[in-house]
């Protein structure tokens, strides 16, 4: 269907939200072509609307989730090295078999909880680790 150049301003307009020109070309097969001016204002609310993006995706990925990539294979075969790992950064409580990602001497590395704090974990003559 093809529709009027009013028709197509009112749907660029709610699309767009902005000041639009419409040109209309007298095409066969085509219809209506339209081409859209976005004057200053438009460019600037479009570049801070895309560095609060950038702003919140860095506080985001930096903060609160991480985004890493295993650094060896301590924790092989659950995680090879190489693994993109992803963790909740704000999680303070840890259950028995958690995998954590810490940091120590400082390298960044990753490792299983084996148990909390009322646990008593030994080893034996064999070396199998026992908990509880």
């Amino acid at each position: 269907t093809k529709m009027t150049t009013l028709e197509l301003l009112k749907v660029t307009k709610a699309v767009w939200g902005s000041t639009v020109t419409v040109t209309e070309q007298d095409c066969s097969q085509s219809g209506y072509t339209t081409s859209y001016q976005i004057d200053g204002a438009d460019a600037v609310s479009l570049a801070a609307r895309t560095a609060v993006l950038l702003l919140f995706a860095y506080l985001f990925f930096s903060r609160v989730f991480l985004l890493a990539q295993a650094p060896g294979n301590d924790m092989f075969p659950a995680v090879k090295d190489g693994d993109l790992l992803i963790g909740y950064r704000l999680q303070r409580d840890f259950s028995k078999n958690d995998v954590v990602v810490y940091t120590a001497e400082g390298e960044r590395r990753t490792g299983r909880v084996l148990g909390r704090a009322s646990d008593v974990i030994t080893i034996d003559g064999s070396g199998t680790l026992l908990v509880n």
